[in-house]
């Protein structure tokens, strides 16, 4: 199966300025029957109102709508955004797989932890 990329970008708007919230969804990485979310980003004005929670239920949605052969959701999370987005996603059914891997960006080094969620459960 070859791979494919689904960005989604919303905008809630909340009073003069508009605040995105933006998901990538990556299918059949690493593994075929698998969707990695590849980003999924709140702006940070926004967190703690229920926007993250809204929009891990509707890319879940959306994989499980569009491709009912994928059986799991696979993310990784970066150690310095550890305390808020653990969290989020351990509500959302995800749990740790224990796998640490080396995350590099610009000039961050630190460590990702990856987690997955089985679907149709």
């Amino acid at each position: 199966m070859d791979e494919v990329l689904v960005r989604a970008v919303g905008v809630a708007d909340v009073g003069a300025l508009p605040e995105l919230i933006e998901a990538d969804l990556i299918r059949g990485y690493p593994a075929e029957r698998t969707v990695s979310v590849g980003l999924l980003q709140v702006h940070s004005n926004q967190q703690g109102r229920g926007y993250g929670r809204t929009a891990c239920a509707l890319a879940e949605r959306f994989v499980e709508d569009t491709w009912p052969e994928i059986g799991t959701l696979r993310l990784a999370v970066v150690d310095t955004n550890a305390q808020v987005a653990a969290g989020l996603w351990e509500r959302q059914g995800f749990e740790a797989t224990g796998e640490v891997r080396p995350y590099v960006y610009d000039k961050l080094e630190s460590t990702a932890r990856l987690y997955e969620k089985q679907l149709g459960e």
